[in-house]
């Protein structure tokens, strides 16, 4: 069943806000855990990839994934929602996992 996210997930990786100290759900680490389920894994890998707050270890597996893996993950995991457009991108280029843009829209 294809799925999508919302209500702020500005972050990539899990991680717990400072200010409130509560957790926040990494829209990288929902991306893993929809292809571990996809691909017939039990819940329990999905937990896994869900708590997962090392975000070189996140961006290291996901970096590895085949572009037929990357599809079946895309395929269940539609979209997310947040409010800026900039985070998501500064936490992919930070990672690694996106090249850093020439130029910062205004």
């Amino acid at each position: 069943m294809p799925v999508k996210c919302t209500a702020g997930l500005h972050s990539a990786v899990r991680h717990t806000d400072p200010a409130t100290g509560f957790r926040h759900h990494g829209f990288l680490n929902l991306l893993a855990a929809c292809d571990a389920l996809a691909a017939g894994e039990p819940a329990a890998s999905a937990e896994r990839w869900l708590a997962e707050d090392d975000g070189a270890a996140l961006a290291t597996a996901v970096r590895t994934w085949s572009p037929d893996r990357g599809a079946r993950a895309r395929a269940v995991f539609r979209s997310f929602g947040t409010c800026s457009v900039l985070e998501p991108v500064e936490d992919l280029v930070a990672l690694g996992l996106l090249p850093a843009p020439d130029r910062t829209p205004a």
